[in-house]
């Protein structure tokens, strides 16, 4: 929140933005959607998410030969972040009071267990599907795929908890396949816009907010799982 609060004060672009702090402009723009869609608690931010170790180096490990000494920072995520991307700082000072400190930006992107297979129509960052305008006569359908891997895979069944539209929109789940010799499964889902479906629009504008499909997952970390879809009936 710091860094696009900092952005907003000094009226920088994404590029400027990601240039001062050492990051990409995607990443700039992915805060931004997720604040707009979700409000400022999308970006939590933990105060100690890196253990930081150092090592001295010997002589022959220097990269820089005119280098006076060197040391190695080993950095450690700590369990519990947030998914999606996390920007953090790691802070250095030396012994020498002529060294200014130096701040190292950390930029780190966490995935989950549960991730969504959609081509080129569906964003990851947001889980969104982006559909655009849909003939009423013939409504659409998109295959997508769910999939699941980690300690839990085994026990994640997904259900429908929400569906929104309700009048406009349809899931249907194929059978799950193991897939990578089991260390992972595969969920097909069909996500459809009905045919004859009421005008509407659900493009995440003044015009309407986004549509969602909301699911139980029994995955004990990630208990519910959300798919936006972004489409407009006409």
């Amino acid at each position: 929140m710091a860094i696009l609060q900092l952005r907003a004060a000094r009226g920088w672009s994404l590029e400027q933005t990601a240039k001062t702090f050492l990051i990409t402009a995607a990443t700039v723009g992915s805060w931004i959607t997720r604040i707009d869609e979700q409000g400022p608690d999308a970006l939590l931010q933990i105060s100690e998410p890196v253990n930081k170790f150092t090592q001295q180096l010997l002589k022959e490990e220097w990269v820089d030969p005119e280098a006076t000494s060197a040391i190695r920072v080993k950095v450690e995520i700590q369990p519990g972040l947030p998914v999606g991307f996390n920007h953090q700082t790691i802070h250095l000072e030396t012994n020498k009071v002529d060294i200014a400190p130096i701040d190292v930006a950390v930029e780190i992107s966490i995935v989950s267990d549960i991730s969504v297979l959609g081509g080129r129509n569906f964003n990851d960052d947001n889980n969104l599907l982006s559909l655009g305008p849909v003939p009423k006569s013939t409504g659409r359908e998109v295959q997508l795929h769910l999939m699941v891997k980690g300690k839990y895979r085994d026990q994640v069944e997904f259900s429908v908890v929400e569906i929104d539209p309700e009048e406009a929109l349809a899931v249907e789940f194929g059978d799950p396949v193991e897939i990578s010799s089991g260390i992972a499964r595969r969920f097909p889902l069909k996500l459809m816009v009905k045919p004859n479906s009421p005008s509407i629009q659900r493009m995440g504008s003044k015009q309407g907010r986004l549509g969602k499909i909301r699911f139980n997952t029994k995955h004990p970390e990630i208990q519910q799982f959300e798919i936006k879809v972004q489409f407009a009936v006409q």
